[in-house]
């Protein structure tokens, strides 16, 4: 399994998301799935930049063709930083440091591979509360 360099992670909408958040996830490379994640595994622990943590259920389609992270408190962060839109095709990226076992910590925001700094009054993803 991985060390600490960190997966890059974007922000995720099954297309209907929820303002509670449902509907939000982090989907990854499955390369990266297999290298940081272990199929032992139920769930994950998720620490975020603001310092607060959730425990993430792993889904058996995470194994498939979904790797996603999915749950409604990542969905709350995105949507309370302004991460829960984005331009079509350009959804906000992040690095997740794998810090041990089944822990990871998400790294802020990566500019030029997510989001676009400039005014995203065009083009936005239809997520909008």
């Amino acid at each position: 399994m991985g060390n600490d360099e960190g997966l890059m992670a974007h922000a995720w909408s099954n297309g209907s998301p929820r303002p509670s958040g449902a509907g939000y996830g982090l989907r990854m490379s499955t390369a990266d799935r297999d290298r940081y994640f272990d199929p032992a595994w139920e769930d994950v622990l998720l620490s975020f930049p603001d310092g607060s943590a959730t425990r993430v259920r792993i889904s058996h389609s995470f194994w498939h063709r979904c790797p996603e992270l999915r749950c409604s408190h990542i969905g709350r962060w995105l949507i309370e930083r302004g991460h829960a839109q984005w331009p079509t095709g350009r959804p906000p990226a992040f690095v997740l440091i794998h810090t041990g076992g089944n822990a990871f910590r998400m790294c802020v925001e990566m500019k030029g591979y997510g989001m676009p700094e400039q005014n995203l009054s065009q083009d936005v993803h239809p997520h909008v509360f």
